[in-house]
């Protein structure tokens, strides 16, 4: 058999890792305004 690229990484684990990764990124600005107030 032979190795897929890896350029290709595998959809399966990248995925949960993106959502996740795009959450952090909508919810960091708001946490970085409010800890400045304070």
């Amino acid at each position: 058999m032979r190795r897929r690229k890896a350029s290709q990484p595998d959809l399966g684990f990248v995925a949960p890792h993106k959502k996740f990764f795009c959450q952090v990124l909508e919810v960091f600005p708001v946490f970085l305004s409010s800890f400045a107030r304070s």
